[in-house]
């Protein structure tokens, strides 16, 4: 038996204990469901997660299908219940416990632990779950927060308090937290665009974007303005047309949405209840912008902001709608991003087909570009 050492936690009139210990020994004892099957005091365990742990230990991450190496630490503790054959001894005042190490031992001890918190973490040190050249002699401890034959209103209350009352991180901050460590991969330029958009004098979003934890009033937050950006095809259009600086992108979309300010009177830097100045109402021009910049190309028109007018101005008499935004038949699509998306996509068609029809006359004195 191996004598790991446990150091006493007091809080009120309870004790409990920290372990630092290998988890490819801890996990041999661990009563384990089967994975997906429903247990009394634990969510059930997925092979799916626990398999993506085992590649992180490895140094290998996948984030928004690219993959990245990294450490592969893992500092925060599981928390493990004792039962069954484990008895909390003492050497002197000094707590500790004999854990097993021979196959002989640990088939007397199978099932006299109990994971709380943290079974994936754990599982992804099992034999038949860890990777294979996850060699023994690579050194690999945790904590533990170790407590000794809980009654069953205590588990529920430790897994209650280490799941339900965590406040889950705001998505735009793990993005300035990846953007931080290299791990935004081919997302990192759309990010960058998206802060050179909050930051440059010409744009009218400048200062209005949320980039990290920040607060902004009636704000656009980076993820939402950057998954745009990526899902429209609008960056990979701009890519195709040659604004290759994030000055050129930056200066086109600042101009396509004074166009659209103008157009309808109102202001992103000071926006009302008006739709457009809304995520849903930049989701909706955003994915007409493609087909717009293509109608101008096929044209030869430059994309100013009087050839951005005069084709948001023929919208109405192409989709049959007066104002997209408050007209009965479309303002609900605006409710939800999908919809949004269907309705851009369907007036985009719309715009195409009338513009092919009837030809704009666009003024000629400057090419696309």
């Amino acid at each position: 038996m191996k004598k790991y050492i446990l150091t006493p936690v007091t809080q009120k009139n309870h004790t409990f204990y920290s372990m630092v210990a290998d988890p490819r020994e801890i996990v041999t004892a661990v009563k384990r469901a089967e994975a997906e099957e429903a247990q009394e005091n634990q969510r059930p365990w997925s092979k799916k997660k626990v398999l993506e742990i085992v590649e992180y230990v490895m140094g290998r991450l996948t984030l928004d299908k690219q993959k990245f190496s990294v450490n592969g630490l893992i500092p925060n503790a599981p928390i493990i219940n004792l039962i069954g054959k484990f008895e909390i001894l003492y050497d002197g005042d000094s707590p500790y416990i004999l854990f097993p190490e021979t196959e002989e031992e640990q088939a007397a001890y199978q099932d006299c632990l109990e994971v709380i918190d943290g079974q994936h973490r754990l599982l992804a040190f099992a034999p038949d779950l860890r990777d294979p050249l996850f060699s023994d002699d690579t050194p690999y401890e945790m904590i533990f927060s170790v407590f000794y034959k809980l009654t069953e209103s205590e588990k529920k209350e430790l897994f209650m308090v280490t799941n339900e009352k965590q406040t889950k991180i705001e998505s735009n901050l793990l993005r300035l937290m990846r953007k931080a460590l290299n791990l935004l991969g081919a997302n990192e330029v759309i990010f960058d665009l998206v802060c050179r958009m909050n930051t440059e004098e010409i744009s009218p979003l400048k200062g209005r974007i949320v980039v990290g934890s920040g607060k902004i009033r009636k704000g656009y937050k980076e993820l939402q303005l950057s998954k745009i950006l990526e899902d429209s095809s609008v960056f990979q259009r701009l890519e195709a047309e040659n604004f290759d600086s994030l000055d050129s992108k930056c200066k086109l979309l600042s101009t396509y949405l004074y166009a659209w300010e103008h157009v309808y009177g109102v202001s992103f830097q000071a926006p009302t209840d008006a739709t457009l100045t809304k995520i849903s109402g930049i989701r909706y021009i955003m994915y007409l912008l493609p087909t717009i910049l293509e109608i101008l190309k096929n044209n030869n028109t430059a994309p100013t902001e009087k050839a951005f007018k005069e084709l948001i101005q023929k919208l109405p008499l192409a989709t049959g709608v007066s104002d997209v935004f408050t007209d009965p038949s479309t303002v609900l699509a605006f409710r939800g991003g999908g919809a949004t998306v269907k309705l851009a996509k369907e007036h985009s068609t719309l715009l195409m087909k009338h513009a092919t029809a009837t030809k704009p006359n666009f003024d000629l004195s400057e090419g696309f570009k």
